[in-house]
């Protein structure tokens, strides 16, 4: 997919799917799952710093979701009237 790049060296970015469970804030009950593909470029993806043990190697970082498409994946649990 692409690499993150610290001063120490480069680590691979992954393709992932990320998993996401909504809960009603009144009550705390589950109301919907739901999978996002990740969409978010390799450089947007890895954290600007990255702390990790010496000689532990270079970690593999998952890519992450863009925003706009989380929120848009949440907008029809934000405006729906749950009664």
């Amino acid at each position: 997919m692409g690499t993150g790049e610290w001063d120490f060296g480069e680590s691979p970015v992954y393709p992932a799917t990320h998993s996401f469970r909504v809960y009603e804030a009144r009550t705390g009950e589950a109301v919907a799952t739901f999978v996002i593909d990740s969409d978010l470029d390799a450089y947007s993806s890895c954290p600007s710093a990255l702390r990790i043990p010496i000689d532990s190697g270079t970690p593999g970082m998952a890519q992450g979701v863009k925003s706009e498409t989380f929120a848009a994946e949440l907008e029809p649990y934000v405006m729906a009237d749950l009664g």
